[in-house]
């Protein structure tokens, strides 16, 4: 897996899911689905993914897919076949291995804040349809539990945290992947007030009762 920092114009948001349309390439259908492209492994029907049928069949320039998603309308883009190089830097691309063929598992090598880390040497999973970082519960409180005026509350079975609007960009994360730093920003990292007219804004990663550290994003 590779993966690159995004040129900062436009400004990149936190993930969100991406529609396949009924007849491609036409814009006016409406969406029906998701497009998985995990692996087969974890697939309900044990079939392959639309992008692992299309390499076994030789039809692809380059056996890779690469994603760009954004807060603007129309600005998201699936690439099959390779990478669009004018989406990136291109000395900031970054390998990391796969390491447990499902989910797009790999190792995320460090979490940290304000230059300390938090946690470290943790399976990861990178998921385009996962709307903030989620990680087990104790891997979110030790995140949120020095942050001054930060507080949680739970709803289901996850827990959110919140952190003073006014000082939320402070306390953003950095992931670190395949030895390189990913700053996450603060307008991917704040998900907006609590309620309409607070002054607490909620932060981009959230505790589930999981088993094991996992971080998915």
């Amino acid at each position: 897996m590779h993966l690159a920092e995004v040129r900062r114009s436009p400004q990149p948001s936190i993930p969100r899911c991406l529609p396949i349309l009924r007849q491609f390439p036409s814009t006016s259908s409406d969406p029906d689905g998701l497009a998985g492209f995990a692996f087969q492994q974890i697939s309900a029907f044990g079939a392959p993914s639309i992008f692992k049928t299309l390499s076994d069949n030789g039809v692809l320039p380059e056996n890779v897919f690469s994603v760009k998603l954004s807060s603007t309308s129309g600005q998201s883009e699936l690439y099959i076949g390779g990478t669009n190089t004018e989406l990136y830097d291109e000395d900031t691309l970054t390998y990391t291995p796969v390491t447990e063929q499902g989910y797009w598992q790999v190792n995320l090598e460090a979490v940290s804040r304000d230059g300390s880390t938090v946690t470290d040497d943790a399976a990861s999973i990178i998921d385009t349809g996962t709307t903030l970082i989620v990680t087990s519960n104790s891997a979110a409180e030790a995140y949120y539990q020095d942050i001054p005026g930060s507080s949680s509350f739970t709803s289901g079975s996850s827990t959110y945290y919140t952190i003073p609007c006014d000082t939320i960009g402070s306390y953003t994360p950095t992931l670190t992947f395949g030895g390189r730093d990913f700053d996450v920003s603060e307008e991917s990292f704040d998900l907006g007030m609590e309620s309409s007219g607070s002054s607490n804004c909620v932060g981009g990663i959230a505790g589930l009762s999981i088993a094991g550290e996992y971080f998915t994003s």
